[in-house]
């Protein structure tokens, strides 16, 4: 979707014309304004919401609509109540524009897979053995897989969901958000109807944390959440034995 910057000119246009109304409610609408059109603009981005966006930006436009409301009701000469009345019509009008051809959060994650095959579980736990044998020195159900059935999609369907999830935008904090957060997040952004069927997963390394994908060439590969890096090898400071593969 291409922003129009029509509605937006509106939308400011609206907000300079509360100047004339007061000053002290004028004040704190246009700071939250500010921080909306902020917010918005962030959002944009990707040309679309995740649920916890969504919320905010319902949060900061009540929040616009309190403020507004609280302008219009104050102490004003007729002419400054009919700006006011015009503005509140102007920046609303141009807010619900702006949001009408939005897509709603997480309707349904853009670009979606294309499911080539399927494979069954006793099929990918075999798989999985065989390549990671270390995985079962321990314990045999050191590799635990779900559901009886999973589907196979490409590696280009990964790496376009990859390119718009923003799971590796996180600032990496030792201890309290780090690689097992992050790769709990990627994966419940993961875990919706249309992908949770894919052959996709969590690993815990020796040192590390991040996800695997086994795609429809049955090839095995290597997700990063911190970075979005696809390989089809660790890398060194990722670890070099597995403890185990949930999927």
């Amino acid at each position: 979707m291409e922003t129009d910057w029509l509605y937006i000119a509106g939308l400011v246009i609206g907000v300079v014309a509360i100047l004339w109304s007061n000053w002290i409610i004028f004040k704190k609408t246009l700071r939250k304004v500010g921080e909306f059109l902020v917010f918005l603009m962030d959002a944009l981005e990707d040309n679309k919401f995740t649920e916890a966006e969504w919320a905010e930006l319902l949060v900061r436009s009540k929040g616009i609509k309190d403020s507004i409301i609280k302008l219009t009701g104050a102490s004003l000469g007729g002419a400054s109540k009919g700006v006011a009345v015009f503005s509140l019509f102007t920046i609303f009008s141009s807010i619900l524009k702006l949001l009408r051809g939005m897509p709603k959060p997480n309707d349904s994650l853009t670009p979606l897979p294309t499911i080539r095959r399927e494979t069954t579980l006793d099929a990918l736990h075999r798989l999985l053995t065989q390549k990671f044998p270390d995985a079962t020195i321990l314990n045999p159900t050191n590799v635990y897989l779900s559901d009886t059935v999973k589907s196979l999609c490409d590696i280009s369907d990964i790496e376009a969901f990859l390119k718009q999830d923003k799971t590796n935008h996180f600032e990496y904090k030792n201890q309290a958000f780090d690689c097992d957060d992050f790769t709990f997040r990627l994966m419940g952004q993961f875990s919706t109807p249309e992908w949770a069927p894919i052959a996709k997963g969590i690993v815990w390394t020796d040192t590390h944390a991040l996800m695997c994908f086994i795609d429809s060439n049955l090839d095995f590969w290597w997700i990063e959440p911190q970075t979005d890096n696809v390989n089809s090898k660790l890398e060194p400071w990722q670890g070099s034995r597995i403890r185990f593969i949930l999927m």
